[in-house]
C-alpha cells in the first residue's frame, strides 16, 4: 500500500507539470505584440502624438523584456525556461525519471532498464 501512495504521488507531481505557463517573460510577450499590431494598423491614420505614444510604450516594453532577460539570465536561469520543464527537473531532483513513452519510475528501475535486467539494482 506503501508503494500505491508513493506511485500517487508521482503521478500528482506530473500532472501538476503539465498544466503551468511556458516562461515568466511570456505575459510581456502579448503587450509587446498588440503594440506591433497596433502600430502597423493605426500608421498614417491618427495623429503622430498617438503613434508617437505607441512607439514610446513598445520601446518601454522592449527594454523591460531584455532588462527581465539579463536579470533572469544572471540570478536564475531556471525562470527563462518552461515552467514545466523546471517542475521536470524538480521531479529528477527527488529521484523520479521517466517520459512520455514509459512514464514515471523511480531511479533505482532506470538503473535497472540501463543495465538490461529485470531486477531493480540497489542505490549506491
Amino acid at each position: 500500500m506503501p508503494e500505491f501512495m508513493r506511485l500517487l504521488s508521482e503521478l500528482r507531481e506530473h500532472m501538476q507539470a503539465e498544466l503551468t505557463r511556458s516562461d515568466v517573460l511570456r505575459p510581456l510577450v502579448w503587450p509587446i505584440l498588440a503594440l506591433i499590431l497596433a502600430l502597423a494598423v493605426l500608421n498614417g491614420r491618427v495623429p503622430s502624438w498617438v503613434t508617437n505614444a505607441l512607439s514610446i510604450a513598445l520601446g518601454a516594453f522592449i527594454a523591460l523584456y531584455a532588462l527581465i532577460y539579463i536579470i533572469c539570465f544572471f540570478v536564475d536561469r531556471d525562470a527563462l525556461r518552461s515552467e514545466k520543464y523546471k517542475l521536470q527537473k524538480m521531479a529528477i531532483e527527488r529521484g523520479v525519471y521517466g517520459d512520455s513513452e514509459h512514464g514515471l519510475m523511480p531511479a533505482k528501475e532506470v538503473r535497472a532498464l540501463a543495465n538490461d535486467t529485470d531486477e531493480p539494482v540497489e542505490p549506491d
